[in-house]
């Protein structure tokens, strides 16, 4: 595998880049999801939100 793109493959960066994205996509959708469940004396009800703003 080479390091850089070519004319037939993607390189190691393109990949890397692409799957972070998209496990970043995936996890901040499931950060959503147990979001929306937390109560208003939960100790992550302010965290949560501000993890999820940073990260997307």
């Amino acid at each position: 595998m080479q390091l850089r793109n070519s004319s037939s493959r993607y390189g190691w960066i393109s990949m890397f880049l692409h799957w972070g994205v998209a496990l970043a996509v995936f996890g901040l959708f499931a950060l959503g999801l147990w979001m929306v469940g937390l109560d208003y004396y939960s100790t992550w009800r302010k965290d949560a939100p501000d993890l999820h703003k940073s990260i997307g």
